[in-house]
């Protein structure tokens, strides 16, 4: 999903008889949930130090909120040497951008749900370029399904098949494919199993290896 970067003048529009953090708490939320944000953090201005400092945040990993900026660093950085709002439609791709907040790759499950050899790289690729992911386990679509049946097998068999790659661990999970479809199978296996939350990279390798930047693994 693109991600946003705003802006927002709070000074203008916090009353002195509110508590500020309670205010941009209340606003985190509001574009937590506007936005459909997994997270979302507000930085103010440190002066005297000339640093962009993290006040309030919501849905960040444990430290994260530390982290501080250059005043004139990253795009957050660059609002303030405009002093107006920036609006990057993907934070990623804009060569502004500082991550200074990654994840380690443990700290997803990303689950390929197509076929061993499709997984692997092997044979003509029906996309860009073949390959998965990096950081992917492999969960087939089709090891989820009692091929005389056609239904899904039974819980302890799914359960085991989920658990032997980490998609019931308890991390977040995001399943994909080659275009979005055969991922649902793993997804409806995982909401079979109480792990509703997973969710779906709707592109899939369809969208990713269209894109000579991003990285894929074989073998």
């Amino acid at each position: 999903m693109p991600k946003i970067a705003l802006l927002y003048d709070a000074g203008q529009a916090v009353l002195s008889t509110f508590d500020l953090d309670e205010v941009l708490h209340r606003i985190l939320g509001i574009a937590r949930d506007y936005f459909h944000l997994p997270n979302a953090a507000i930085l103010l201005v440190d002066k005297e130090a000339q640093q962009l400092k993290v006040r309030a945040q919501i849905g960040w990993d444990p430290g994260q909120d530390q982290i501080c900026l250059g005043w004139h660093e990253g795009i957050t950085g660059a609002a303030v040497q405009k002093k107006q709002p920036v609006y990057a439609p993907d934070v990623s791709r804009d060569p502004r951008y500082v991550c200074k907040a990654q994840r380690p790759l443990c700290a997803t499950c990303l689950v390929n749900a197509l076929t061993p050899p499709v997984f692997r790289g092997e044979g003509v690729s029906s996309y860009s370029r073949a390959g998965r992911i990096p950081g992917s386990v492999n969960a087939p679509w089709t090891s989820l399904i009692d091929p005389e049946t056609n239904r899904f097998r039974e819980p302890s068999e799914l359960r085991e098949a989920l658990d032997q790659v980490g998609a019931l661990s308890g991390t977040p999970v995001i399943a994909y494919c080659g275009g979005g479809i055969s991922a649902t199978v793993d997804l409806f296996a995982l909401s079979l199993l109480g792990r509703g939350d997973a969710r779906l990279y709707d592109g899939s390798l369809t969208e990713w290896s269209r894109d000579p930047s991003l990285p894929l693994e074989v073998g």
